[in-house]
């Protein structure tokens, strides 16, 4: 009797001696789990709220409300909101400038579904004159969708980036075509149309087409007081204008040609007619980027006259009196 009871006694004492240690060890796993739950929970929400942000937009706090209801507006126009994040690495951080102007820079990207685009994007952050341009271009080109304008497909407003995201136009060659204009301007020291001339001189570039053709460049040079030590380079100006201003794009020089066949590192090469799609007449409804009087075309759209074929063109065009040629 007295073994059993010295038996259940070391029993009773093994069991005292191990309860505290294992309940160390359930406190400890039950810690490490909970402190495992937390963190998840955490990274959980961490994501869920950067996706929410992403989705929503850029962070409002900075922006008036006046911006605010505007770019509210915007995506109800289907106009797309990038982040300054997606817009670097489309265009490789920015690495690839086409331009610059008063206003910004502009950069080509491809997106991950190989649209390509132009990223214009806005200097300074916090000038009144930017947050305009960026008005007036969104809400403009966002809601204009034509053959012969560039399509804006979207923008980017934050605190570290102002952007707009065009369309990007690979061979686009309309600035040839103004460049050409601007030189006959040079030449003639006038702008190119003036009602206040004789029909034959009324708008400069056919004028000048027709010295040209007839060999009489001197009588021009003479009408437009350039000096005898200036000829040459003024003939040069003359023929490269009238090769810039061809009707169709393809005949239009690269402007990297122009630069040197301006310098004279190049031939200009003799221009064929830039205005042989007119009438024999030439009338207002044809003229390229001219005014003429917008009652001779209906309220819905104005057109412009190429022989006997009509070209559409866009209440705009007929308010400001502009008729693009081809791009």
């Amino acid at each position: 009797m007295a073994s059993k009871t010295s038996h259940l006694a070391t029993l009773n004492d093994a069991k005292g001696s191990t309860d505290p240690n294992a309940q160390v060890i359930a406190a400890v796993v039950i810690v490490i789990v909970v402190i495992i739950k937390i963190v998840i929970l955490v990274v959980v929400c961490l994501k869920r709220a950067e996706a929410r942000s992403s989705s929503v937009g850029p962070d409002s706090g900075f922006m008036p409300p006046t911006m605010l209801k505007f770019l509210g507006d915007m995506e109800r126009e289907k106009t797309i909101s990038f982040t300054s994040q997606q817009l670097a690495i489309a265009t490789d951080n920015f690495n690839h400038l086409l331009g610059s102007g008063g206003f910004g820079s502009v950069y080509k990207g491809v997106f991950s579904n190989g649209t390509m685009v132009a990223v214009k994007v806005l200097n300074g952050t916090s000038d009144k004159r930017i947050e305009e341009q960026f008005k007036a271009e969104v809400s403009t080109l966002g809601r204009t969708h034509h053959v012969n304008l560039v399509r804006l497909y979207g923008y980017c407003f934050e605190k570290c980036l102002r952007a707009l995201v065009y369309e990007y136009m690979g061979n686009g060659s309309l600035d040839h075509y103004l460049f050409g204009m601007l030189l006959f301007e040079i030449i003639g020291r006038r702008r190119n149309m003036d009602v206040t001339l004789p029909d034959c001189q009324e708008w400069f570039p056919t004028w000048v087409w027709t010295k040209f053709e007839k060999g009489e460049l001197g009588d021009l040079m003479s009408a437009c007081a350039i000096e005898a030590k200036d000829t040459e380079m003024a003939e040069r100006m003359v023929k490269l204008a009238l090769c810039c201003v061809q009707y169709r794009p393809e005949p239009r020089p690269l402007m990297s040609l122009v630069v040197k066949m301006l310098e004279g590192a190049l031939e200009v090469p003799t221009p064929p007619n830039p205005f042989r799609f007119m009438n024999a007449a030439p009338s207002p409804g044809f003229l390229p980027l001219m005014a003429w009087d917008p009652s001779a075309f209906d309220s819905d759209s104005s057109q412009m006259v190429t022989g006997s074929t009509f070209v559409n063109g866009t209440p705009i065009m007929k308010k400001y009196g502009i008729c693009a040629p081809s791009i």
